[in-house]
């Protein structure tokens, strides 16, 4: 998926995440999504106020893949805001080399799942 797919990807999954009406999304804090280097959506939240910089990676043409739902970024978006995002993950792991494809400085104490 191109540039533009990612960025329909990020945008639409903002918006779930700063959905108010969600119940979801009541504690979730977005930070910030880009696209890196190698063409992914790299995802950065908080699960609640004050907690830890969650980190997700987004290869969307392999996601997509995933999912008989056809590729639009927006669909995918969902799923990931369901299955992923608004599911507490109950950790993840610092990883210098995850912190450096998403161009943040080593040991940012992103949370990487």
């Amino acid at each position: 998926m191109d540039s533009t797919a990612v960025a329909r990807f990020v945008r639409h999954l903002r918006s779930r995440v700063e959905d108010n009406l969600d119940p979801r999304s009541a504690q979730l804090v977005w930070v910030r999504g880009v696209e890196n280097a190698d063409g992914d959506a790299v995802i950065l939240y908080r699960e609640s106020p004050g907690g830890p910089v969650v980190g997700r990676r987004y290869r969307l043409q392999d996601y997509a893949a995933l999912f008989d739902v056809g590729s639009s970024p927006e669909r995918l978006a969902d799923i990931a805001f369901t299955d992923d995002v608004s599911d507490p993950t109950g950790g993840g792991v610092e990883d210098a080399a995850a912190d450096e494809r998403a161009g943040l400085d080593p040991g940012s104490g992103v949370r990487w799942v």
